[in-house]
């Protein structure tokens, strides 16, 4: 009986070592594995970094080329007014009122019974202050019409973009 209780504690005690040795097997193979699939996923998530961060770089770059582009744009347009503003001043035309009618001699309410003529120019002219305000108005209206386009091709630009980007990012 002896014999038989040896083989019973060398069974059980071989069952128990097989299964800490398997147990310790099993838990370090998923341990590569794991750590295998996170390395993977770590390289594959470095790389699509990589590549949005290349994408998005050329992408503001691109935009800061448009911005600068536009802004040299209106610069131009703007000494472009002012360059006419300018033409217009020294040619020292003045303006005229194409609806006011030619001033008439009026009779007097006086006792001269004669009649006067019309205070101003006959001719509709305004005034040289009159002129110079609808001047410099009509060159600050146009300044504003220049800064509202570029702010309209501005919006546009960055639709297109936004549009690009979105499109791309689906894919």
């Amino acid at each position: 009986m002896l014999d038989i209780k040896n083989m019973f504690v060398a069974l059980i005690a071989g069952v128990l070592l097989g299964g800490i040795a398997s147990g310790i097997a099993v838990y370090r193979y998923e341990e590569e594995t794991w750590t295998a699939s996170i390395e993977l996923q770590k390289k594959e998530a470095s790389r699509m970094l990589q590549e949005e961060t290349a994408r998005v770089l050329a992408s503001e770059r691109e935009q800061r080329e448009q911005i600068n582009a536009l802004e040299i744009a209106n610069a131009q347009s703007k000494d472009e007014v002012n360059r006419l503003a300018a033409d217009y001043s020294r040619m020292a035309v003045k303006l005229r009122d194409p609806g006011r009618r030619q001033s008439c001699r009026c009779p007097s309410g006086g006792n001269h019974g004669s009649a006067v003529a019309a205070d101003g120019p006959s001719s509709g002219e305004l005034s040289a202050e009159a002129t110079g305000f609808l001047r410099r108005l009509t060159q600050e209206c146009d300044l504003a019409a220049i800064d509202a386009q570029l702010g309209h091709r501005f919006a546009r630009q960055i639709q297109a973009r936004n549009k690009t980007i979105t499109s791309q990012s689906s894919q």
